[in-house]
C-alpha cells in the first residue's frame, strides 16, 4: 500500500468480495463509480464505513447478499421493516482517522469481514452467499483467499 492509496473491500452483486487499493485523492469519485450513484454511508459498529448507492432501491438494483450479511452483523440497529437489505454494489473502508478521513482496512478488519461473509454463506444462514478474495495489491502477489 502506498501513502496515496487506501485498501477497501468491494462487495459486488455477483462473485467474490475483493480487496482493492484505491487512490485517496479521488476516493469519493471512485466510490461513486463503483456503487453506480450517489454515496450513502452505512456506519458499522466496528468503526468502518460501508458505502452503497443512495438511490439503489429507486433504481431497482438487486439485493446484495454479502453487504446485507455485513449490515446484519455490524449494524443490526439499522434493520427495520423498510430497511432490511442492501441493494447494489457496496464498498467498505476502514475507520476514519482523527480528522475524519477514511482509512484503509487493516488485516484484522479484512479477516473479520471474511469470517462474517463466510458465515453468511453457510447453508443454514438465510442470507447464504459470498467469499472474500484479494486482488493484486502489493502485499499479496496474486488473487488468493484471505480466510
Amino acid at each position: 500500500m502506498t501513502p496515496n492509496t487506501i485498501g477497501v473491500l468491494v462487495l459486488p452483486l455477483y462473485g467474490d468480495a475483493e480487496y482493492h487499493q484505491m487512490p485517496k485523492g479521488t476516493l469519493a469519485e471512485v466510490l461513486h463509480n463503483v456503487v453506480g450513484g450517489w454515496l450513502e454511508a452505512v456506519y458499522l459498529d466496528n468503526g468502518c464505513t460501508m458505502f452503497v448507492n443512495e438511490e439503489g432501491r429507486l433504481q431497482g438494483l438487486e439485493h446484495n447478499k454479502k453487504a446485507t450479511v455485513v449490515m446484519y452483523y455490524y449494524a443490526r440497529r439499522l434493520v427495520t421493516d423498510t430497511y432490511t437489505n442492501i441493494v447494489g454494489p457496496a464498498v467498505i473502508v476502514g475507520a476514519p482517522d482523527y480528522e475524519g478521513n477514511e482509512q484503509g482496512l487493516t488485516l484484522k478488519e479484512l479477516g473479520d469481514f471474511a469470517r462474517v461473509i463466510e458465515f453468511g454463506k453457510h447453508p443454514s444462514h438465510p442470507l447464504s452467499h459470498g467469499y472474500i478474495k484479494t486482488a493484486t495489491d502489493g502485499w499479496q502477489s496474486d488473487t488468493q483467499d484471505i480466510y
